[in-house]
């Protein structure tokens, strides 16, 4: 993974992060109706958004998740490694 780092003065490039830190947000805030929290830690919530929340920005129709998208534009070969490694990101779609 490489980090890149977003122009100074550039918003287009910080306002794509900020969806996702406003939905971890509110989520990380949000309980359910009997007060307990919707999530009990930062890594629970983080699964969740990249692995079960579809994305209106991959493809919606087939509610694809980070994951799957990952997944997808991975070559042929990096896919079979990938899911050799973590046979749980197979996707049955």
């Amino acid at each position: 993974m490489q980090h890149i780092l977003e122009r100074v003065k550039h918003p287009l490039t910080a306002g794509k992060v900020e969806p996702v830190f406003r939905t971890l947000k509110s989520k990380l805030r949000a309980n359910w109706p009997d007060g307990e929290a919707l999530f009990d830690t930062l890594e629970e919530l983080v699964a969740w958004y990249n692995e079960d929340k579809p994305h209106l920005s991959l493809n919606f129709e087939r509610a694809e998740t980070p994951l799957h998208g990952f997944v997808r534009k991975l070559t042929p070969k990096d896919r079979a490694d990938h899911l050799t490694a973590y046979p749980e990101d197979q996707v049955h779609r």
